[in-house]
């Protein structure tokens, strides 16, 4: 029978077991894998037909099968052994390419010794696929690498002009936003894993940069009409998608309503998408262990995954900051499980600034959580007592942080470090402020006014200094929402000078026209009317305008209200048109002044608001 020549008809090949265990037709176009198996990522295992058993049996030498049940059962164990480790469920595909396929040897065994373990060998791969099934949905990347998402492809962007924004993005907003490995993230890897990355990298640089405006608006449709839509629908999911999401939201333009701002939706996304990865358990793992049996690429992965879940939680912090909502990733202690994760090998420079970051936020909420303890504890006869403990354990908290981190002399030239000191005046502004909101300003101590005092004009001082236009127009929304609260803050803080004679209400002035010229520096650099530049400069503009700085006698003062920003309506030269009031404000200036804690999320919506006259007028002026 061996010389009779082979049929020229294809041979009939038996169904593989996940398709026989789902009673599924088994299909392959090529090779020996499926088409079920081939989408699912599952190993594709056919049993052996009689006729090929017999043919392997006759050309089988005797010691064969011992030493192929010998194999089979050594793969089956390291199967087991590598079941549970976090790089094989998040390696990305395109580095797969040249890995073993995850299927054992056909063992050229007689038909006589293979049926007894037939039985077995078919459980146990059929109940293999069913786990991995399972579990692939949840933890397994889906890349959106479709030619219909490629922005090149699809005519909106060439390559060459790609390539240029994508230059350009590392050496502009990438410092401040200390995303990427540039190692691993180039312009290649970064077309062949994600196009939503590529769109939202590129998209950042053309809005700001002038004669790019045209290319900004075909890349916005394309992500908002393609891009986003497949990512959700089709259930995508990969580290540089939420990257892509993280960095939508940060760069998020100003929506006409505060309603309708996008930048929580986007986040959301974000979280769901990194939660399907289940990146928020990669900092819990064996990093040790791992960077000794892993190679360079998987370990530059794997710290791209933890920088990922990083990035995203300080901005999902921040932004939950920024709106008074509550956060929905700050209950895992992420400040106890990257300690030392910015020491570890490939890391990158700006790691230690995110390490730094996530300190400074945990140190945030730690003081403000005991804030809230001492106010419930105290007596009301007691709380000038908690709340002077309260600022000295601020104080301690901030300067023993910045010892530990701005010592070094390489943290004045560290991207993103680099503006610690805005992070530490900021981060003090706000923990003071929140003393000051809960507290009558009958009762407001002067050491605390002179340290908030002292903190808000250190931030005002250095803000043009250390953001110059030309880098200003690159960084995300939260430096200008937090140049809009500091300048709104130091008006709050001008009302007092009449109480306080250290109040120089002259130097509060010239450094808000100074952060008002940047503001404006950043918005004239700018392509596009849209930015955040644009709008924010606007609207601080018009919180400096000459003001009818009084109170009414006759107003009641209730706890945790300030004296309010008065400013005059908007003059005639500044809005041109007639306007009407909004049919819903977001609040009434009437009914409660705005507190020190009240303007964070003032100077949010300041964007918004920045675009609305009626609403403006609504906000700055004081109806008597």
């Amino acid at each position: 029978m061996d010389d009779v020549a082979p049929s020229p008809f294809p041979q009939k090949r038996l169904a593989c077991f996940g398709c026989r265990d789902k009673k599924l037709r088994c299909e392959t176009d090529r090779g020996d894998r499926c088409q079920r198996c081939t989408r699912k990522g599952l190993s594709c295992v056919r049993p052996e037909s009689k006729r090929q058993k017999k043919r392997l049996s006759s050309q089988a030498s005797p010691e064969t099968p011992s030493s192929a049940r010998f194999e089979h059962r050594r793969h089956v164990r390291a199967l087991g052994r590598d079941k549970g480790r976090w790089a094989h469920h998040h390696r990305i595909a395109a580095l797969q390419d040249s890995a073993p396929a995850l299927e054992p040897a056909v063992p050229g065994e007689s038909e006589a010794d293979l049926a007894p373990i037939e039985s077995a060998e078919r459980l146990f791969w059929s109940t293999l696929s069913r786990r991995k099934e399972k579990t692939s949905g949840l933890f397994s990347p889906r890349l959106d690498n479709a030619p219909s998402l490629d922005p090149i492809l699809s005519g909106v962007i060439d390559d060459a002009e790609a390539e240029r924004l994508f230059r350009r993005f590392h050496d502009t907003a990438g410092r401040t936003l200390a995303y990427f490995d540039t190692a691993l993230c180039t312009f290649g890897y970064v077309r062949r894993n994600s196009h939503a990355l590529l769109c939202a990298m590129c998209l950042t640089v053309a809005r700001v940069e002038r004669g790019s405006e045209t290319v900004a608006e075909a890349l916005e449709a394309h992500v908002d009409r393609v891009v986003l839509p497949a990512v959700l629908l089709q259930d995508l999911r990969s580290v540089e998608i939420v990257q892509a999401l993280t960095m939508l939201a940060a760069f998020q333009k100003p929506s006409d309503d505060v309603r309708e701002d996008r930048a929580w939706t986007l986040l959301g996304h974000a979280v769901r998408v990194a939660s399907e990865l289940n990146l928020q358990a990669s900092l819990y793992e064996d990093a040790a262990r791992f960077q000794r049996q892993a190679d360079e690429a998987d370990c530059r992965l794997r710290r791209n995954a933890e920088r990922a879940w990083i990035n995203l939680w300080l901005h999902e912090v921040s932004l939950a900051q920024h709106t008074g909502r509550r956060s929905v990733v700050v209950e895992q202690p992420l400040a106890s499980v990257c300690q030392r994760w910015h020491l570890a090998p490939y890391a990158c420079a700006a790691d230690r600034a995110l390490v730094s970051m996530v300190e400074l936020r945990t140190l945030a909420m730690r003081n403000r959580r005991l804030h809230d303890q001492l106010r419930r504890a105290a007596m009301p006869t007691d709380r000038s007592g908690a709340t002077a403990c309260y600022v000295e354990r601020c104080r301690a908290d901030l300067a023993a942080w910045s010892r530990a981190w701005l010592d070094d002399p390489g943290s004045a030239t560290m991207p993103r470090l680099e503006l610690a000191t805005l992070y530490v005046d900021h981060a003090l502004v706000q923990l003071l402020g929140l003393a000051l909101h809960h507290m009558a300003p009958a009762e407001w101590a002067a050491d605390i006014i002179l340290s908030l005092y002292e903190a808000c004009l250190g931030y005002l001082a250095a803000f043009p200094r250390l953001l110059p236009p030309a880098k200003l127009v690159h960084c995300y929304n939260s430096f200008f929402v937090a140049a809009s609260y500091q300048t709104a803050v130091a008006m709050r803080l001008a009302d007092l000078a009449p109480r306080f004679g250290f109040v120089d209400v002259a130097r509060i002035r010239r450094l808000c026209d100074g952060v008002v010229a940047c503001l404006e520096g950043a918005a004239a650099a700018s392509a596009s009317a849209s930015t955040a530049a644009h709008s924010y400069a606007r609207f601080v503009r018009n919180i400096l305008q000459p003001q009818r700085r009084s109170v009414s006698p006759s107003r009641p003062t209730n706890e945790g209200a300030a004296m309010a920003i008065n400013t005059p309506s908007l003059t005639a030269t500044a809005t041109t048109t007639t306007t009407t009031t909004a049919a819903t404000p977001l609040f009434d200036i009437d009914s409660s002044s705005l507190g020190f804690e009240n303007l964070e999320w003032l100077a949010w919506a300041g964007a918004s608001s920045a675009q609305q006259d009626a609403l403006l007028a609504d906000l700055f002026s004081f109806r008597q």
